[in-house]
């Protein structure tokens, strides 16, 4: 996740792990390959807030494929979700949410995403904790490649 920032106007902030979170019935008990790290939101005391990762900027008027492996197990998880942002404005999003319990396993999301702005952009990722403590998302091996197929 190399280049990848906190934004500094959301709620709360992406994590980096390794192994359990420190919550139970929630959370991986590892990263994706089992051998390193992941980041993550700790949902306890931190019930429906909103952390986001920006993407360094990139080129718009292309397609890109994107590629990332998360985790959201728990009773009270709330949403992942991909916006495009440009100039510090959101100005976008993918329709795809991840919303809700998942299971207690890693799953992989690809989507190519056609970027219509002109300029450089920013996609975000955004993650909202649930109503309780059970809500822990992860995500791991983050790739977003120039790319007419994903």
């Amino acid at each position: 996740m190399c280049g990848w920032i906190q934004d500094r106007s959301d709620q709360m902030d992406w994590t980096r792990r390794s192994g359990r979170t420190p919550s139970g019935y929630t959370g991986p008990t590892t990263d994706h390959s089992g051998r390193g790290a992941y980041v993550y939101m700790e949902a306890s005391g931190q019930f429906n807030k909103i952390a986001r990762l920006i993407s360094p900027a990139m080129p718009g008027g292309q397609t890109y494929c994107l590629s990332v492996w998360y985790h959201m197990y728990g009773a009270h998880i709330g949403y992942l979700r991909f916006l495009i942002g440009q100039n510090g404005r959101i100005v976008g999003g993918l329709k795809n949410y991840i919303r809700g319990n998942r299971g207690n396993a890693w799953r992989q999301f690809r989507v190519s995403v056609a970027v219509p702005v002109r300029g450089n952009f920013n996609l975000l990722i955004e993650g909202k904790t649930g109503d309780g403590y059970q809500s822990d998302i992860s995500i791991d091996n983050l790739s977003l490649k120039t790319s007419n197929k994903c």
